[in-house]
């Protein structure tokens, strides 16, 4: 069995004096530097940084996903497409069915695998992308006879 001391109490508050704040003194006019913790004349704060980092990176992370769904991006506009297409781990391949697109967002038609199919993380998907003819920007005015 662990023995404690009989004066616990003096020695948790030697211990939260030794670990007080130093004042921070402005390095520059209206700047406040903050020194960390002190023990004993020395700066701590970044071993407690140093060790914090540590043990984030020794604490178990969740594996990735080998194989995702691919999911419906038909009847999307484009700008749309992306963020469902970064959630399920797929990257996007566009095809635009127009050969001079007009300047805005286009129509997801079809993709190519379809809905659904199990595909690697990070696997591409090629969407077929109709944007509105070029027309209205090449219009020549003519006046009527």
């Amino acid at each position: 069995m662990l023995a404690l001391p009989a004066d616990l109490g003096k020695a948790q508050s030697a211990m939260r004096k030794s670990l007080q704040r130093e004042p921070s003194y402005p390095s520059e006019p209206g700047v406040d530097a903050e020194l960390g913790f002190s023990r004993g004349g020395r700066v701590v704060g970044g071993i407690l940084a140093a060790l914090d980092a540590l043990v984030c990176w020794l604490s178990p992370k969740p594996r990735p996903r080998r194989f995702v769904r691919v999911p419906d991006f038909r009847g999307m506009m484009m700008t749309k497409a992306w963020f469902p297409a970064v959630q399920a781990g797929v990257k996007l391949r566009v095809h635009r069915l127009n050969e001079h697109p007009a300047p805005v967002d286009g129509l997801v038609v079809d993709q190519q695998p379809p809905v659904g199919t199990r595909v690697r993380s990070g696997s591409k998907v090629t969407l077929d992308v109709l944007h509105p003819d070029d027309a209205p920007w090449n219009l020549s005015i003519s006046s009527p006879d």
